[in-house]
């Protein structure tokens, strides 16, 4: 009887133990496990200051932090400042850094680590990638963790300049500018982010293969959870796609426009202010001619390019300042493909299609080399003169005594009224004149100028170069640009190259049509792109579009917060833009992280670029684990 009493007893012991463990307890993120991804693209270097490439920017994103950072949602999240302040006027910005930060190495972060990153993006002799966002900002150090920054005029989007990821001063500052790209520090990184790198996988060609990561001691915030992030670097898609396919990794992210069946991982849609454009060189010899770029918008068949090359993945877009991602509502007139209309633009521009041509010319009658202007009689002399004898020298029947002399003595008399008499329908005939009269008034000179010092036709193919990176999707989209075109009368000169190749030719402006892509920041700045004083090799501005309107629209937008007025002001951009047509919008590209649904704590939503899915690293997690409320 006793036993049986016990084992009631027992039963509901545990049974209340049970009960006041699941209801005084809460789940909390464990540290452990791993994490493995495949990451597309060339990865050389680990430098915030450096980075060019996708790949090294998502290194960068999980080893460095800066002052400020943005979440999925748009926000300002504080990370190596713990504060920060506006001056009224708009040209003032004050960092407070956080107290007892750390590099990865136990080193403080201090104020000079901030200035001294900001002096070398200023230098072009580090040819930081920052350069030009830099140049006419001030920075200044204030106290051991305050830095003040002096902007010349308000700019609306400068805490997104300010997330800039920071350097370890007394790692760098000893390393000249010519060594800068080579030194061994890009390879042993002093961090401050969430991880620090643990061991580093080369190839033969100095190409990094694989970077172990472990938690960063020193770092400042909770976290990180993870015990371990491996990163593994792919020349193409297709090798990384396949090792996820096999369950080797545990998240891709992937733009390209596949059907994937990945059952175990959990699909994360990241929108961002990345879009492919065709660019095209308005100093080009053809396309300086507005109708031309009309033409080409006019004959590029996007829906093609979306749903047969795109497989529908990604979405056109009709406007380069992306208002719906921004929220800003705009009239914008949809591009549609028109190519009887592209023609009619090409024959209004000169370029016509002779019969049994594929390809259209255009007759361009130069200059001549001199024009009469002054009324000659007898007793004429100089160089007009002198001009009139060679002229009428050319015909044997007007001139036989060829005199060049400079002076209008009877030769010429009797030559000028041989030639009126001779082109009697033209001169004589409207002044209802029987005779030459020897003197050369405005119906005289008309004949003369049309026949004495004309120039042959010159002929200009519809000729155009068209540049792209050697990746596969965009030049399968190159090619159906180029089938567009010369349907329509072009002809186009194709080539993929690698993107170091292709950014020389961005740089030196030497391309006629440039499909490339590019990324805005969360916040709408224009500057880098449209500016006019962004056009010079180094400048973001690869149309080489030139406006004094445009330039002051884009100014007056960095320096108000009023979003009316910015919608007003963006309205005249994008009639300017719809008008001047610098460049083809082609579509935005579809963005999607696939991750292994063991891990947890990752959070979709707006990013300014594929490196930013990072932004939360440090809350990613797999274990969880009981504790008491």
């Amino acid at each position: 009887m006793f036993s049986i009493f016990l084992v009631l007893f027992l039963i509901s012991f545990f049974s209340f133990l049970s009960f006041t463990f699941w209801f005084e307890t809460k789940e909390i993120k464990a540290k452990g496990g791993e994490y493995t991804e495949a990451i597309v693209g060339e990865m050389r270097i680990i430098n915030p200051v450096l980075a060019s490439s996708d790949a090294e920017r998502a290194v960068i994103e999980i080893l460095f932090d800066g002052l400020v950072d943005f979440d999925s949602q748009g926000n300002v999240i504080l990370e190596l400042a713990k504060d920060y302040s506006v001056s009224e006027d708009g040209k003032v910005y004050e960092f407070t850094l956080k107290d007892n930060i750390f590099w990865s190495d136990g080193m403080p972060i201090t104020a000079d680590d901030v200035v001294w990153t900001v002096k070398i993006m200023k230098d072009p002799a580090y040819r930081s990638y920052n350069l030009a966002s830099w140049l006419a900002i001030g920075v200044e150090k204030v106290g051991e963790r305050k830095v003040l920054f002096r902007l010349k005029e308000p700019y609306n989007s400068f805490l997104e300049l300010a997330s800039f990821k920071v350097l370890p001063k007394h790692i760098w500052e000893n390393v000249p500018p010519q060594e800068f790209h080579l030194a061994e520090a890009n390879l042993k990184p002093v961090s401050s982010g969430p991880y620090r790198v643990k061991k580093i996988e080369q190839d033969d060609l100095g190409f990094i293969k694989k970077i172990e990561l472990e938690p960063n001691p020193y770092y400042y915030q909770e976290g990180p959870y993870l015990d371990q992030i491996n990163l593994l670097f792919f020349k193409d898609f297709k090798s990384a796609l396949s090792k996820a396919l096999a369950g080797q990794v545990d998240g891709i992210g992937i733009t390209e426009p596949v059907n994937v069946n990945l059952s175990f991982f959990e699909r994360y849609k990241f929108e961002m202010p990345r879009y492919f454009a065709l660019f095209m060189n308005t100093n080009s010899e053809v396309l300086s001619e507005v109708k031309v770029r009309k033409a080409i918008a006019k004959a590029v068949d996007r829906e093609k390019i979306l749903n047969k090359i795109l497989e529908g993945k990604g979405k056109i877009f009709n406007s380069f300042l992306l208002p719906e991602f921004y929220g800003f509502e705009l009239e914008v007139s949809p591009l549609i493909q028109d190519k009887v209309e592209a023609e009619l633009l090409l024959t209004e521009a000169g370029f016509k299609l002779k019969e049994g041509n594929k390809f259209r010319i255009k007759e361009i009658i130069p200059k001549p080399d001199f024009v009469f202007t002054k009324d000659l009689e007898l007793g004429s002399k100089g160089l007009e003169v002198r001009k009139l004898q060679e002229c009428l020298a050319k015909d044997p029947e007007v001139y036989p005594e060829g005199e060049i002399t400079g002076y209008f003595g009877q030769l010429t008399l009797k030559a000028v009224i041989r030639f009126q008499e001779k082109y009697r329908e033209d001169i004589l005939d409207p002044q209802n004149l029987k005779r030459g009269t020897g003197r050369v008034r405005a119906g005289t000179r008309a004949k003369l100028n049309q026949i004495c010092f004309v120039k042959e036709p010159e002929k200009q193919e519809l000729k155009v170069s068209l540049y792209t990176v050697n990746q596969p999707i965009l030049e399968l989209v190159a090619k159906s640009i180029r089938e567009d075109l010369e349907s329509v009368g072009f002809k186009v000169e194709f080539k993929a190259l690698p993107l170091g190749d292709l950014l020389e030719k961005v740089k030196s402006r030497n391309f006629d049509l440039l499909l490339f892509g590019q990324i805005l920041g969360l916040k709408l700045d224009l500057y880098p792109f449209w500016h006019s004083l962004q056009t010079k090799p180094g400048g973001l501005n690869i149309t080489g579009l030139e406006s004094k309107e445009v330039d002051q629209l884009i100014e007056k937008i960095r320096k108000t917060s009023n979003l009316e007025k910015v919608k007003t002001e963006l309205q005249k951009l994008e009639d300017i833009f719809e008008e001047k047509t610098p460049a083809l919008p082609l579509y935005l590209p579809e963005y999607s992280f696939y991750v292994n649904r063991k891990i947890k704590g990752i959070k979709g939503g707006k990013i300014s670029d594929p490196s930013k899915r990072f932004w939360n690293i440090q809350e990613w997690y797999i274990y969880t684990k009981k504790v008491i409320r």
